[in-house]
């Protein structure tokens, strides 16, 4: 489980992203974070993947300290972070060399057919669609066999028929290993159909609600939702 304490972020500028954040995530679930822009989700985000120093709180994995030190961490930020000088090949074998992982031809197959790459391994960044990169950045990090995976509005440069495609290409890989996964989006319908539990950033508070992943029940938690972020500071 990822167990988040009162966690506060500063920056060298004196402005805050947030302060005092605490939520939890269990094993194989997934948290989606939602919140308007400059509440600080990518910031958290970056301070569970270790490129921000954690300020004041902790953060625990499994009832360890989260490092990337021990930790496997997939991390797919805005824009992908692909080599453009690399193949796609490479590009998605990359973090395991990194990190001084063996290959595993076998998962890489199955990683690689699960997102409909084979077609394009030996293709340059530079010659994919927004759609085929963002296929790529995540293969990659499910590549690591990551055991904390984020991700930072993976699906928001996508044409809607682009992006019911690559929900379902996620779905169907994501089932196969299932890692402890936090997926911040600015959409709600989003935010229901991936997360078990979904964490709602205002400005100065925060609301982590359970999913029932009920059909019956998404017209009534998606209106608790749009409740929350018209109305900030209202408790759930």
């Amino acid at each position: 489980m990822l167990d988040v304490q009162n966690l506060s972020i500063s920056f060298t500028d004196g402005a805050i992203p947030f302060s005092n954040l605490s939520f939890s995530v269990k094993e194989h679930e997934i948290l989606t974070v939602i919140g308007a822009s400059g509440l600080g989700k990518t910031t958290l985000l970056k301070t569970l993947g270790g490129i921000h120093s954690l300020q004041t709180g902790t953060i625990s994995f499994n009832n360890e300290t989260l490092s990337v030190n021990r930790h496997r961490i997939g991390y797919v930020p805005q824009g992908y972070g692909l080599y453009p000088w690399h193949s796609v090949k490479k590009n998605i074998e990359i973090g395991r060399k990194i990190r001084k992982i063996p290959s595993d031809p076998a998962l890489l197959k199955e990683i690689v057919d699960g997102f409909a790459l084979d077609r394009l391994m030996n293709r340059s960044p530079r010659r994919l669609s927004g759609g085929e990169q963002q296929r790529v950045a995540l293969a990659r990090a499910f590549y690591l066999l990551p055991d904390l995976f984020l991700l930072d509005e993976p699906f928001s440069a996508l044409d809607e028929i682009t992006k019911e495609t690559a929900h379902r290409l996620f779905d169907r890989v994501w089932s196969k290993t299932k890692p402890t996964t936090l997926l911040v989006t600015h959409s709600l319908e989003e935010a229901v159909r991936f997360g078990d539990q979904i964490l709602v950033m205002q400005d100065g508070s925060y609301t982590q609600l359970t999913n029932p992943k009920e059909p019956e029940k998404k017209e009534a938690l998606l209106a608790e939702l749009r409740n929350l972020l018209i109305n900030p500071g209202v408790s759930a």
